[in-house]
């Protein structure tokens, strides 16, 4: 019967030979375990099986886990080995002496899992671009930083009412980074209280619903259609979407949103199903994120946006407003694509859009950097393409949205202000 060790060495030789192309990845200097005068994958695998140990029964999961894949195997302790012994740092003048495989722990390995924490001068960390920990506010993913009772703590992992001074270490979500400049700590904010709601961000160049004359109040005119250039109006309310159907109606360009003053915007949106068409509603941004805490959501706290609804979408929830803002993502339907000939992925994130794609390179923390994104991706997509009023309702969500990502609301249903019915060209009798 084959021992288990032997087994996970073949395991290994499986490995090895699919990152093989890594090349060397320790210091010439030291670590060639196996003498074969080369410092490779080999020298890691066999680092981890002296240093940690292969006999992988002897680690506890929610230690050794370290991929988080709910198995501890011959990934996490290549992993381990990486922090144990540095795989991307020299190893000049490093002493490997082998522990035997069966030993107990050896005793020149830290006692905490977590890299040592960053030392700091006291009140020299800038902590200006970061936010107040909120225990209502669920943090997801990891690298965001969060400030509480002066000191800047960084995520490790999902977290929702743990704070930091109580759960920071090796074994919790927060890691200690050090403390704050007094000088650059934001004055705390209070949340709104009373949220009903949230608002979400789409454009997808589809038909809206309320353009279909079936869907609305009979004396109501339903809501014009444009060509393919976004601009031409349509007479005709039952030409097919471009959505589907492949038609000729597009969502028109005008149905941007647009500041009125630095606390009051208008537009245009989706709710769900039912007699809407028409209707607006008063979205009031409380501070929070709806899914996490976002900088932009904090930053449009106390503004208000009037949306009149022209649309429904079978995706959007009880209390969920998707507000209409060029470059927010297509949803369920893509007719962009069609519309300005380019494929998927210069749109974004199906779900988000641009503001998601500019996370997935930036995190979620810095709100400057994802402004900077968003700016470059407004420039590219619709500036170059001579998409003005797109270009503008997308320098509408950088500047007075403050590229705000899912804020909760108090939403409520107020009388649609002319400006908005003018536009549209639908006001409920």
């Amino acid at each position: 019967m084959k021992s288990g060790n032997f087994k996970i060495k073949q395991i290994a030789l499986i490995l090895i030979c699919l990152v093989f192309c890594t090349g060397q990845i320790f210091s010439q200097e030291c670590g060639d375990v196996n003498s074969s005068n080369v410092v490779d994958i080999v020298d890691a695998l066999l680092i981890a099986q002296y240093y940690v140990g292969l006999n992988l029964s002897v680690f506890d999961a929610s230690v050794a886990d370290v991929s988080g894949d709910g198995a501890i195997n011959i990934v996490d302790t290549l992993l381990v080995a990486q922090y144990y012994v540095g795989i991307l740092d020299t190893l000049s003048g490093c002493n490997l002496t082998p522990t035997p495989i069966g030993s107990s722990t050896p005793t020149n390995l830290p006692e905490e899992t977590d890299p040592p924490e960053q030392t700091v001068e006291p009140g020299s960390v800038d902590c200006s671009r970061y936010s107040t920990w909120s225990a209502n506010t669920t943090y997801s993913g990891s690298g965001g930083r969060v400030i509480y009772k002066g000191i800047l703590y960084e995520q490790k992992w999902y977290t929702v009412n743990e704070n930091p001074e109580d759960f920071s270490g090796a074994e919790f979500a927060w890691k200690l980074i050090g403390t704050c400049d007094p000088n650059t700590v934001p004055h705390p904010i209070t949340p709104i209280p009373g949220a009903n709601g949230y608002a979400t961000r789409y454009w997808d160049c589809c038909k809206p619903h309320c353009s279909w004359p079936n869907n609305l109040p009979d004396v109501m005119p339903p809501l014009q259609t444009c060509a393919k250039d976004g601009v031409t109006e349509q007479s005709d309310p039952i030409l097919n979407s471009a959505c589907g159907a492949n038609g000729p109606a597009f969502q028109c360009y005008k149905m941007v949103p647009w500041a009125v003053n630095e606390n009051l915007s208008y537009g245009w949106g989706a709710t769900s199903s039912g007699d809407i068409c028409g209707r607006c509603f008063e979205l009031e941004f409380t501070g929070e994120g709806y899914y996490a805490w976002s900088p932009g959501a904090e930053a449009i706290q106390g503004k208000k946006m009037i949306i009149q609804a022209i649309n429904i979408g079978y995706d959007v929830a009880n209390g969920q407003v998707d507000i209409l803002v060029p470059g927010g993502g297509v949803g369920l339907y893509n007719a962009c694509s069609t519309q300005w000939g380019i494929p998927a992925d210069e749109l974004g994130v199906q779900y988000g859009g641009l503001l998601s794609a500019c996370q997935n390179e930036h995190g979620y923390q810095d709100l400057e950097a994802l402004k900077k994104c968003l700016r470059e991706r407004n420039n590219s997509l619709f500036r170059s393409r001579g998409l003005t009023q797109m270009a503008e309702g997308l320098d509408w969500f950088i500047d007075w949205y403050q590229a705000a990502d899912n804020p909760r609301i108090i939403r409520k249903e107020v009388p649609c202000p002319q400006e908005i019915t003018d536009k549209s060209g639908m006001k409920r009798p």
